[in-house]
């Protein structure tokens, strides 16, 4: 299907609205959960949150990003939008049946339980999520990410709706399975309009997406686990060495760096299919060019909005984060530094996908990802929290020059730079 993509400057705008639109969404879920449920009830929602937000990005690497990887131009072809959008159903319905049976057998043998009944929900409503997110990516292949910003509208609504009226017409705490039905539930009318949007129809076609894709599908999904296998552990990691009172003072540092992480999200986002129109259209140099130029006043931004955080009056700072900011100021510079050098190496990175250095990439992530683990566990042994935290950052610039590196070096099928000619 041919559509007419907007221009670049509106498409990333509309790639932070859309990243803004999530993360007000599930920052509102959460807040009503947390007020629904009882302390115990939030934290299993919160969790199995979590496992379905993990749950479907792994989805969307096999799927949505390959989709905007092989589109060109904003041509998405109709077969690889049904054939993707049916693989995605199967794969995500199946994983889905198989963990709603089991918590239904582990409920039928020792009893219903807020876990299992929660696990239970989280089952059925994993195929609901990823084809949502998936109907999204459709669009941004297409270039007509406002069609997605309209599908996560449709379902922050919902979602937030939904949750209300249950805490109006409810006389006491709300059962986390509830919760967790009412905010996955509030996709299905994105999904109506995705589904009518895109022209996508699912009967009849049978999924053989992975099995024609599998050479950026198997890539992707690796670069994703292993991306955050890398974060995730390395928070483990602190968290393990530096105890739980270092660890709250860098939620709470982080907590002020959350507009940095929804901007750095909706950047990448809409930026992966406007480098690979480019790179198709014009070579690769020119989407390299746009990239890195696009990372730089990003990483300038951050910085600069890094030390506007650090110089912010206490009494405006508690305002946010409450009590602790004195702790937690210490970790506003490691992690401003981390999610800067983040941005500009999410931006190369997306270059090297473009330019068809994917395997090459995954390769190192597999070496730099355990070389961070060590180093973070190192530096918190050795000098506690706020050492660890700027290994981290160390970690994130390091990884971020080993890109900048692959990606000047001369290419296989000739003597040139990617980065200074195609």
């Amino acid at each position: 299907m041919r559509v007419r993509p907007r221009g670049t400057a509106v498409r990333l705008v509309v790639g932070l609205a859309d990243s803004a639109v999530s993360s007000i969404g599930n920052l509102g879920a959460s807040v009503l959960a947390a007020h629904l449920a009882t302390l115990v009830g939030f934290g299993v929602f919160a969790t199995a949150m979590l496992v379905l937000i993990l749950a479907t990005m792994a989805a969307r690497s096999l799927h949505g990003e390959v989709l905007v990887l092989r589109s060109r131009s904003g041509v998405v072809d109709a077969s690889d939008a049904r054939s993707s959008t049916v693989s995605v159903l199967v794969l995500s319905g199946g994983v889905g049946l198989v963990v709603a049976a089991l918590a239904l057998a582990g409920g039928l043998v020792t009893g219903f339980g807020e876990g299992l009944l929660t696990v239970l929900v989280a089952g059925l409503a994993l195929p609901v999520l990823c084809v949502q997110d998936h109907l999204r990516w459709i669009e941004y292949a297409r270039g007509t990410s406002s069609r997605a910003l309209v599908n996560n509208v449709l379902w922050t609504g919902t979602a937030i709706a939904g949750l209300a009226v249950l805490g109006l017409v409810s006389d006491g705490s709300v059962a986390a399975p509830l919760c967790l039905a009412v905010w996955a539930g509030g996709a299905l009318p994105g999904i109506a309009y995705g589904l009518r949007s895109s022209g996508v129809t699912v009967a009849g076609i049978r999924a053989r997406w992975l099995g024609r894709h599998r050479d950026l599908a198997t890539p992707l999904l690796l670069d994703f686990s292993l991306t955050q296998a890398t974060a995730q552990g390395a928070t483990l990691v602190i968290a393990a060495l530096a105890g739980p009172l270092e660890m709250a003072a860098i939620r709470k540092g982080q907590i002020w760096l959350g507009a940095a992480a929804v901007a750095t999200t909706g950047l990448l986002a809409a930026l992966q299919p406007l480098l690979a129109q480019r790179a198709a259209d014009r070579g690769h140099a020119p989407a390299v060019r746009m990239a890195t130029l696009l990372g730089a006043v990003g990483t300038v931004g951050l910085l600069l909005y890094g030390l506007a955080v650090v110089l912010l009056p206490d009494d405006v700072a508690r305002v946010l984060v409450g009590e602790g900011w004195d702790a937690a100021r210490p970790f506003v510079w490691p992690l401003t530094v981390q999610a800067a050098a983040g941005l500009l190496g999410g931006c190369w990175g997306l270059s090297l996908r473009v330019t068809g250095r994917l395997t090459l990439q995954v390769r190192w992530r597999a070496v730099l990802g355990p070389v961070a683990l060590v180093a973070v566990g190192l530096a918190t042994w050795s000098g506690g929290a706020v050492a660890g935290a700027w290994a981290l950052a160390a970690a994130a610039a390091g990884t971020t020059l080993v890109w900048g590196v692959l990606l000047a070096v001369p290419t296989r099928r000739g003597g040139e730079s990617v980065a200074a000619a195609d």
